[in-house]
């Protein structure tokens, strides 16, 4: 009777442990795009020279981000028809569109026209590329506290 029990214990358990599935909250589009920026200073590309290199992943996270967080597809446009889609889209308001298009201009003058920035540019760039991440980002509502009765 007792191993009878054991048994059903045990299998009740077991039942339990492997039933059991951790919670797995997605990130959100500016989680990830601040992991990869992370990422990307950590690869050290402009200590090594690799300006061009830099830039162009810079530009392919503020893509991504955008194609997760506006539904645009961004990453597959150039940037003058991305900056064109931009005129006639509300979901970006007129001050980021103008951050995105300083910092989309100056990555694509790096990349395709051979400009060299300066240290100021650089970090310029990467600023304004965190600017739009942060103040675009969609902010959960703080809960709203219970009242006692």
């Amino acid at each position: 009777m007792i191993a009878a029990a054991a048994l059903v214990v045990f299998l009740l358990m077991r039942h339990r442990l492997h039933s059991f599935r951790p919670i797995v909250v997605p990130k959100t589009p500016g989680e990830i795009a601040y992991e990869r920026i992370a990422g990307l200073e950590r690869r050290n590309l402009l200590a090594q020279g690799k300006v061009k290199e830099y830039f162009s992943a810079l530009s392919d996270i503020i893509r991504r981000y955008i194609e997760a967080r506006f539904n645009i597809q961004a990453p597959e446009m150039t940037t003058e028809e991305f900056l064109n889609s931009l005129k006639s889209n509300p979901s970006i308001d007129t001050k980021h569109k103008e951050t995105l298009k300083k910092f989309l201009l100056l990555s694509d003058m790096v990349k395709f026209a051979k400009y060299g920035p300066d240290v100021t540019e650089v970090k310029e760039s990467l600023e304004l590329a965190k600017q739009f991440i942060r103040e675009t980002t969609v902010q959960e509502p703080a809960p709203v506290p219970k009242t006692q009765s």
